[in-house]
């Protein structure tokens, strides 16, 4: 009964969201990329956290679409290869912020955040799309740096300090571990193809645990 109460009120809040976008008026690429995120907010009408979490969703579509557009001119397979890096950083990004959630008995921010994350992502993307896009230039050397080891030990302390009162926490535990490590070999696996510099710095910059 719990579960089903749940569903329901998730499906009730996804029709709101849905409705509350209908009447938009449609916007063009560069209309959207005339502002950044929190201004089209503005410029929507709605500030609130579910309309700038749209906000930067509806960036974020337009920014990709704008990058692989340029792209795929020269190249539909410059293309997939930035797609990939776009996968794994927003699964990367959303499983952390999962990890965080658990830490901390869970809350909405985490939610916004992950939403949010989207148009960051993308102006990551862009700003190094030609390192990211090519065809893999690296020395084969495997990322060695354990980040699923500060990672998985929130996930305990949010175990051990909530998993009796929440028990969705406990048993979320095990599969979220699971799916990090899975990304996290994956990640490895992709850091191998950049060769090192600048670019390879920003993307460890970016996927690191960062601090609490």
């Amino acid at each position: 009964m719990k579960n089903t109460i749940y569903l329901w009120t998730i499906l009730m809040l996804c029709a709101f969201v849905t409705n509350s976008h209908a009447e938009e008026k449609p916007m063009s690429i560069s209309e959207v990329l005339k502002h950044t995120p929190e201004q089209l907010a503005e410029k929507l009408g709605n500030r609130s956290e579910a309309g700038e979490n749209h906000a930067a969703r509806l960036w974020a579509s337009a920014k990709r679409v704008e990058t692989d557009y340029v792209l795929g001119k020269t190249s539909i397979q410059a293309v997939q290869r930035l797609n990939e890096w776009r996968e794994l950083l927003n699964t990367w990004q959303d499983l952390k912020l999962q990890a965080r959630a658990m830490e901390s008995g869970g809350g909405t921010m985490w939610n916004h955040m992950s939403a949010r994350n989207d148009a960051w992502i993308e102006m990551f993307l862009a700003k190094h799309v030609t390192s990211l896009s090519a065809q893999p230039k690296g020395n084969g050397k495997k990322f060695e740096t354990d980040y699923l080891k500060t990672i998985n030990a929130r996930i305990d302390a949010g175990v051990k300090e909530f998993g009796k009162d929440m028990e969705y926490i406990r048993e979320q535990s095990a599969p979220l571990k699971a799916e990090l490590k899975n990304t996290y070999s994956y990640l490895q696996y992709m850091l191998k193809t950049l060769p090192d510099g600048p670019v390879k710095k920003a993307v460890i910059e970016m996927v690191k645990p960062g601090d609490k």
